[in-house]
């Protein structure tokens, strides 16, 4: 259930995560259809259609038997330039094939549309997409960094659902938000049931953008709040990403991070800059990116990282792809959060706090991160919204 491939009579992905302006979009699509159309929209507060094109020749391109690990390596089927007119921001691409069933015939992909290149064009603030941590849960070709894999690769579609749904409901996230005396979804029967209804993987509880990034944006964009875009992986290849933004904003569920995209942080940070962690389960894995013949690829070896990760036993072993508070990295989480996921990570989810209050309860109103906010000791923060995730972070703490 968890592996959709094809499951949908269209497919696709972008040949990059980012765009500047200027720059070329290649949307790589396989499909049994003879034709299909191609739409672009800017997803803010609301959907913009920035650009569409119609009856394209539609050809089937199967995927590789290491399409999860390696990528597909389809011919690009869609080009588009970027238009220096569109604002920075998460792009949905939306394919719609002709001559086959309704509900198979619509298949998503995306790209962000980074910010001026020039640092004194930039907004003050930057939303950082937790793409790594998407590609580490998408099963689509296969497997995920959960089900089996070591090394995914960000060169193919994503799980369908994960990008877009129609349906907007609670059922579509584990631990979801509880009403007035209701009982919480501890076992995820409630969640379960509506993912294998609707056909999805069970990823669209724990990551992707219509889960988390979307529920924000729409918030944040429709408040009036303005901010430049970016990717995870644009702090690794890109020295000058964080150049010039006072504030970085995380969002949602930021699991994966590579060291050189942590070092960026750590320098912006370092050097005065401002960072706003609104994500649960934050910089718990290590993770090396490494480029290959059908596109860049992510490797985590995880808990078996001190067997099977070959810079084990090298002067590289701190690059082991295994937990950042692993001795061996040594360069836990909280050094830069001040809390980690080894500190209490499950909420109202399994067995850990399974009735849990609900929310992050205030024990030190005067705390200068709650000024302004009315907040006093014994109230709860974001009990009744949602706010706290299945995977959420915490620190020790001693009561007397």
């Amino acid at each position: 259930m968890d592996d959709q491939t094809f499951h949908d009579a269209i497919e696709g992905y972008c040949a990059q995560q980012s765009y500047r302006a200027g720059e070329t979009v290649r949307v790589h699509v396989s499909t049994h259809a003879p034709t299909f159309d191609v739409r672009v929209e800017r997803w803010g507060a609301e959907r913009e259609e920035v650009w569409s094109t119609s009856a394209v020749e539609g050809v089937f391109h199967p995927p590789p038997v290491d399409a999860d690990s390696d990528g597909c390596g389809w011919p690009a089927a869609v080009e588009l330039v970027v238009d220096p007119a569109w604002r920075s921001g998460f792009h949905l691409v939306t394919l719609t094939a002709h001559g086959v069933p309704d509900d198979r015939s619509v298949a998503h992909a995306c790209f962000v549309v980074r910010g001026p290149e020039l640092v004194e064009d930039r907004r003050s603030i930057l939303y950082v997409l937790p793409t790594n941590t998407w590609n580490a849960y998408n099963t689509w070709g296969g497997r995920s960094l959960y089900t089996g894999g070591s090394k995914v690769s960000f060169a193919r579609p994503f799980g369908r659902g994960m990008l877009s749904r129609p349906e907007v409901e609670r059922d579509d996230r584990k631990a979801r938000p509880v009403r007035f005396r209701e009982t919480p979804d501890v076992d995820g029967e409630i969640f379960q049931r509506y993912r294998t209804e609707h056909h999805y993987p069970s990823a669209i509880g724990s990551t992707g953008w219509f889960t988390h990034g979307r529920r924000f944006v729409e918030w944040a964009e429709g408040a009036g709040h303005a901010f430049d875009y970016a990717v995870t992986s644009d702090l690794d290849t890109d020295p000058g990403a964080l150049d010039g933004y006072g504030l970085v904003l995380l969002v949602g569920h930021d699991e994966y991070w590579s060291a050189p995209a942590r070092s960026a942080l750590e320098r912006h940070v370092t050097a005065g800059g401002n960072l706003a962690s609104f994500s649960g389960n934050t910089m718990f894995w290590q993770v090396r990116l490494e480029d290959g013949e059908r596109g860049p690829s992510m490797v985590c070896h995880k808990y078996r990282a001190h067997l099977d990760d070959p810079v084990m036993g090298t002067d590289d072993e701190r690059a082991m792809s295994g937990m950042w508070a692993d001795p061996v990295v040594a360069r836990p989480e909280w050094m830069l959060l001040g809390g980690g996921s080894a500190f209490g990570l499950y909420h109202r989810f399994g067995n850990a706090t399974a009735r849990g209050v609900g929310g992050f309860v205030v024990y030190r109103g005067d705390h200068w991160l709650l000024a302004g906010t009315d907040l006093r000791y014994g109230d709860v923060l974001g009990r009744d919204d949602g706010v706290v995730g299945y995977e959420t972070l915490g620190c020790p703490v001693a009561f007397d």
